[in-house]
């Protein structure tokens, strides 16, 4: 498949490419991704005092980043190691809890962790942004693509029911016309997969990033075609 991406820089957003400093938050087995809304529970009262700080000084348009703990770097007296990967998000919401604070990201755009800072009372790094190249939503593997994605997560809804990880509502909003890189994020962000391949998803270029969807789907569906024959077997023995 040969989609040819079109640069989306220009003059006026040449900034955007130097080195931005984030506040980084490192979450366990949470991958987000650009376009997409994530929702967190943050207990460390000096990441709410940021937020916090952050949010009312500057509602709507404050930054933070997320990155990925590597799984074998937690352990006792040593700061976490993460993956250099990350999104870059705007805090759109922050509500109190007894436990800490709620918080509403929305996903800007991934990054590359250049260097953390030290000293600061929160993890805060140094991270280059990576713009996605912009697709034709005209070119025909673009389309060919989009259609076997909806395809793909139709069957698979379908065949699943409520045990399928998109609800109606978000179903609802993928048939919508959202833009493919859109399209392609809210999938990558529902879709019940292991972290590190939800990251690897994230580092991946748009297109490959479709492709690794698209290669996940037609597992689970090969799976469940295998399967199909020995269900009676278990409806059987429930009954019994």
């Amino acid at each position: 498949m040969s989609i040819r991406p079109t640069p989306r820089f220009d003059s006026s957003e040449d900034s955007d490419r130097d080195p931005h400093r984030l506040a980084i938050l490192p979450l366990s087995d949470e991958v987000h991704f650009p376009q997409t809304d994530l929702c967190l529970h943050v207990v460390l009262p000096e990441y709410c005092e940021l937020l916090r700080e952050r949010f009312y000084a500057a509602p709507f348009s404050a930054r933070v980043g997320t990155v990925l703990l590597r799984p074998e770097s937690v352990s006792l007296g040593e700061q976490a190691a993460v993956y250099h990967a990350g999104t870059a998000a705007r805090l759109v919401d922050l509500r109190d809890t007894a436990e800490g604070c709620e918080i509403v990201l929305r996903g800007e755009f991934r990054f590359e962790v250049e260097r953390e800072i030290e000293g600061g009372p929160c993890r805060e790094a140094l991270v280059r942004p990576i713009r996605e190249a912009e697709l034709s939503e005209h070119d025909p593997d673009v389309q060919s693509l989009r259609s076997e994605l909806f395809d793909r997560v139709a069957c698979l809804s379908l065949e699943l029911g409520d045990r399928f990880e998109l609800d109606d509502d978000q179903l609802r909003d993928l048939r919508g016309g959202l833009p493919f890189e859109a399209l392609v994020n809210h999938l990558a962000a529902n879709l019940e997969v292991a972290p590190e391949r939800k990251l690897q998803l994230l580092r991946d270029e748009l297109p490959e990033r479709a492709a690794g969807l698209l290669t996940i789907l037609r597992c689970r569906q090969q799976v469940l075609d295998i399967l199909r024959p020995y269900r009676h077997l278990a409806a059987t023995a429930e009954v019994n």
